[in-house]
């Protein structure tokens, strides 16, 4: 069936796709036939399900005798639209999906669709949609398979306990599928309650979801939310009860037990109990050998059975599940399949070159390992093309980095830092790069296609504001997620900027050497993997790299993420320097600047504030934070430095925005709930007001302050402007990076309709040209941290809007704080100094000016410059000129007119 997915066009599938979305579900008025024909009819349908059946039940299933019955059904029973028409339909899906006829399903759906869901009965048209949801994720189509989906899951309210549980569980499964993690424990939690109250939930079906959600413990263990081995303990008893459950099922739960064998397997593996995990995945062999032509579990296990073989040192073993794998991959033509079982023939070449005593030899195969792995980048990258820009492509991209990491592996055990350097660049920011090519298409757009994308904006962020209110409502939460899902996909096919090449290696290293160079900087950047880890240092002349122990800084990072800003241990932060940064300090004491490059949850550390010295006292006057060492910038990737400025520069020196939040406000009760599900309190800001006149003091520019401050405003202005400040509260979704949002004032004209909350995936409306956003709110630079992209979040969105930098806080900050830094901050900026050094020169100024408690780091320390750290550039000096021309040519003016009157 893969190969049938590769003959269809994309763009035929993505019309016949969205046409079977969005077409309105209308009949005909025709009659129904004569009774003798009705009764004709009858006799036809009875024989039709006797095929059916006798297809299921089948040995070798005989799906294609179904389909006569059921063209023969269709034509008898008339034009409209029946709850027979719509039994019919699924009928025929069913079989067209099970032979692989990808070109008659689409048009299956299209018809049904368009001419029998109207009359389908709620458990039937769910059905459809999942069967629907499925034949667009295998075609591809990611946004559109989550709507159908999550269409689906909104109509548990109309099923039965039983079928609403059924069907939360597969788009809980689904949404696992896409790394949308979070969600799929939501969906699978409401499965649970459903089940509790059916009357007698068959045991199958409870089977299934205890088996998915093992399953999705072990895919939060693959993002890192999870420890692996903690994964594993909690997966396993409910693997073990989902395998009881199937016994008790019978034979119904044959196509289910070599995917549960088989995560059996990995979690025995994971807790280490490498014989338990080879009975497991024997018995999962043996379950899928009575069921041929399931390509998905067949990959998987032996996906599975390459990394126990590796784990036990049984490389031959790999080598055999691997190379059987390659083949089946490349029978159904599948770009991950492809990509997997290359990089997992590459580890194979590699673990048996780290055996052997003959370096020639060992040499010849790292050589393999190398072509292998640079195949399986490919296949990555081709495959993640078909992502776009929906909102799961960064976790998705997670498993497409596997094979650059290895690479950099690999170079590292050979000795080549430098191709190790610009292969794990070369994985980095790919989001980033899509989103910031959508957005200058975007500037390109004509007034009606303008138009256009502004309403579908409105609509994501009606649907995004009810799903901020929601709590447990499932039901409702997948409709609006289907209307959120529906206008993305309406977005990319107008901010398409078609496919870059995404087969380049990245930059050269010397053209990355140059911006440095020209600021006396180096680049830091870290790779982690489970068993070991690297710190690299770029300066402009050398590339430095040694190894880091994984095990402490991992749990030193817990350490940090059990605390609080204001528990920030001294001893703490000197510790996560020297392991850090300590390995390679030597490399980077000449330079007066860092740009820091970090890998996922290290987006969440304070570079600034780590100590290069033990500090003797809590509180001592010369404590060695880095900071006073360097000024310190962060940056997605090392190539994001050489990001070339736009050809427009802003006319505007200062847009700022600030909300106070004081009882002289506006009132706006609608932000209650918002409130309530965060749990914040809309605390007021009574220093946002002269932030922003400290601002407009060093820069000029405009100031909107409480009602003033609208979305309305920021559309309107933040595109001209060269700084852009946002003072207010902000809130920031981990488990759905675009949900984040900066809370504005109501626009007066649509107050009813908006409450002025302005939405991450509605910033790059903006097209922004600003040098600097700066972000006073409190832990604006957190988000959803992803190993290929660090954080999305506030500060990623507006970058991907065109902001060339963005000032934002890792975590809630003291308004006093905050207002004294950003008075010095601006006016270093104002004194032409480049941002990094003025934010440096600002944290010094308070250090100095503040000792003793007030000096603690959680009063100073949350601020992180992200993107480029240049100066702001000149402002136009025209209208100077312009006033000195009028000058002289009013006095030449009023010479002659002396003149003459004399």
């Amino acid at each position: 069936m893969g190969i049938a997915f590769q003959l269809l066009t994309p763009m035929l599938v993505r019309t016949l796709s969205l046409a079977c979305l969005t077409l309105s579900l209308t009949a005909s008025g025709a009659a129904w036939a004569q009774d003798a024909e009705a009764e004709r009819c009858t006799t036809e349908l009875d024989g039709m399900r006797g095929a059916y059946v006798q297809a299921l039940q089948a040995d070798t299933p005989t799906y294609e005798d179904v389909l006569p019955w059921v063209a023969d059904a269709f034509q008898c029973l008339g034009p409209t639209p029946t709850e027979t028409h719509a039994r019919v339909s699924e009928y025929e899906t069913y079989v067209l999906l099970e032979l692989g006829r990808l070109e008659q399903l689409v048009g299956a759906f299209e018809r049904y669709f368009r001419d029998v869901a109207e009359a389908a009965p709620p458990n039937r048209h769910a059905r459809q949609l999942t069967r629907y949801g499925f034949l667009l994720a295998q075609l591809n189509l990611h946004a559109e398979s989550l709507a159908a989906y999550a269409e689906a899951a909104g109509l548990a309210d109309q099923l039965t306990p039983l079928e609403a549980a059924r069907q939360l569980s597969e788009t809980g499964e689904h949404f696992r599928e896409l790394n949308r993690l979070g969600e799929a424990a939501r969906y699978f939690s409401a499965a649970d309650s459903f089940f509790a109250r059916s009357d007698d939930p068959p045991v199958y079906h409870a089977a299934n979801l205890r088996m998915r959600q093992g399953r999705l413990l072990l895919s939060q263990a693959e993002v890192g939310t999870l420890d692996p081995t903690d994964a594993a303990r909690q997966a396993l008893p409910l693997l073990q009860s989902a395998l009881v459950l199937f016994d008790q099922a019978g034979d119904q739960s044959e196509r289910q037990r070599p995917t549960t064998y088989t995560v059996l397997g990995q979690t025995l593996r994971l807790l280490e109990r490498f014989d338990d995990a080879r009975r497991a995945l024997d018995q999962a062999e043996a379950a899928l050998a009575a069921q041929p032509d399931r390509v998905d579990q067949e990959v998987a296990l032996l996906e599975e059975s390459v990394y126990l073989a590796l784990a036990r040192g049984a490389s031959e073993e790999a080598e055999a599940a691997a190379l059987a794998m390659q083949l089946r991959a490349a029978d159904v033509d599948h770009l991950d399949y492809l990509s997997i079982s290359h990089r997992l023939l590459g580890d194979v070449a590699a673990q048996r070159a780290d055996a052997t005593s003959d370096a020639q030899f060992g040499d010849a195969l790292l050589d393999d390992a190398e072509q292998y792995y640079r195949r399986a980048t490919q296949y990555a990258l081709d495959s993640r093309e078909r992502y776009g820009l929906l909102d799961v492509a960064p976790s998705v991209w997670a498993a497409g980095q596997r094979p650059f990491r290895s690479l950099v592996r690999l170079y590292l055990q050979r000795g080549d830092a430098d191709a190790a350097f610009l292969a794990l660049d070369a994985s980095r920011a790919r989001y980033f790069a899509d989103l910031l090519a959508s957005t200058r298409r975007q500037e390109q757009l004509g007034a009606r296609d303008r138009a256009a994308l502004d309403s579908l904006y409105a609509v994501q962020e009606g649907a995004r504001r009810s799903l901020d209110t929601l709590r447990n409502d499932v039901a409702e939460r997948s409709r609006l997620t289907v209307t959120v899902q529906r206008a993305q996909i309406r977005i990319d096919s107008l901010t398409d900027a078609g496919t870059p090449d995404l087969r380049a290696t990245g930059s050269s290293l010397s053209a990355l050497q140059a911006p440095l160079r020209e600021r006396d900087a180096a680049l830091v950047t870290h790779v982690l993997f489970q068993d070991e880890g690297y710190v690299f240092a770029l300066t402009p002349d050398t590339l430095a790299v040694a190894p880091v122990d994984v095990d402490v800084i991992g749990a030193l990072l817990q350490t940090r993420s059990e605390g609080t800003p204001a528990t920030l241990s001294l001893e703490l932060l000197h510790q996560l320097y020297t392991h850090l940064l300590g390995p390679i300090a030597p490399v980077l004491d000449t330079a007066s600047s860092l740009v820091v490059v970090p890998e996922g949850v290290l987006a969440q550390v304070p570079f600034s504030l780590l100590l290069t010295e033990p500090a003797a006292s809590p509180y001592p006057g010369d404590v060695s934070y880095l900071v006073r060492r360097a000024a310190i910038s962060t940056s997605l990737s090392a190539s994001a430095m050489l990001r070339e400025r736009r050809a427009h520069a802003p006319s505007t020196p200062l847009l700022a925005l600030g909300r106070t939040f004081s009882d002289n406000a506006s009132p706006d009760r609608r932000l209650d709930a918002l409130a309530v599900r965060s749990g914040e309190t809309w605390t007021p800001l009574p220093l946002v007001g002269p932030e922003l006149a400290t601002a407009q003091r060093y820069l000029g520019g405009t100031v909107l302050l409480d009602e003033a401050a609208t979305k309305a405003a920021f559309f309107e202005l933040g595109p001209s402007a060269r700084v852009l400040h946002i003072a207010s509260h902000a809130l920031v979704d981990p488990d759905a990076a675009l949900g984040g949002h900066i809370l504005l004032a109501p626009d007066p004209d649509l107050a009813s309709a908006s409450p002025g909350v302005l939405y991450l995936s509605e910033i790059r409306q903006a097209s922004l040209a600003a040098e600097l956003v700066v972000l006073s709110a409190c832990s604006t630079a957190r988000g959803s941290a992803h190993l290929s992209e660090g954080m999305i979040g506030l500060q990623y969105a507006f970058q991907a809007a065109g902001a060339q930098s963005v000032l934002a806080s890792l975590w809630p900050v003291n308004d006093a704080a905050m207002a004294t830094i950003m008075a010095s901050f601006y006016s270093h900026l104002a004194d032409g100094l480049p941002k990094d050094r003025a934010l440096q020169r600002a944290q010094i100024d308070y250090l100095d000016a503040h000792p003793g408690a007030l000096s603690h780091p959680a009063y100073w320390g949350a601020l992180v410059l992200q993107g480029s750290p240049a100066p702001l550039s000149a402002p136009s000096q025209r209208w100077v000129w312009l006033l000195v021309t009028g000058f002289f040519v009013l006095g030449g003016v009023y010479g002659a007119r002396r003149l003459f009157a004399s």
